[in-house]
């Protein structure tokens, strides 16, 4: 098959048959491909996500993420804002989030 691929349309069909074309040609594959709007946009949209970096960072710190996509993030005893963002290829979205502390509340013996 992959000889095949690279033959021209007459050398397909030569007698008597030849294994490895000579010279071997790409017609094929820029007929399939490169002149395809749709497949050449496809291996594109492949390529740049593939290639994109993704982050999640909360304050510049990375957030660790789990493989179902799943993440948990905490606030320091005494913060009450922090900057959560993400990278996805070359775009970063932030947003400030806020932290209202629970009131504290004693339980004293009776």
């Amino acid at each position: 098959m992959l000889s095949t691929s690279l033959k021209t349309q007459p050398d397909i069909f030569a007698t008597p048959p030849r294994l490895i074309p000579s010279p071997p040609t790409f017609a094929a594959y820029r007929a399939a491909v490169l002149d395809n709007p749709t497949v050449l946009h496809a291996i594109v949209s492949s390529f740049v996500i593939g290639i994109g970096t993704t982050a999640l960072t909360l304050d510049g710190k990375p957030v660790a993420v789990a493989p179902d996509g799943s993440f948990i993030i905490g606030f320091g005893r005494d913060a009450t804002a922090a900057t959560l963002s993400a990278t996805i290829i070359w775009r970063t979205a932030s947003r400030r989030t806020t932290a209202t502390p629970s009131p504290v509340t004693s339980t004293t013996p009776g």
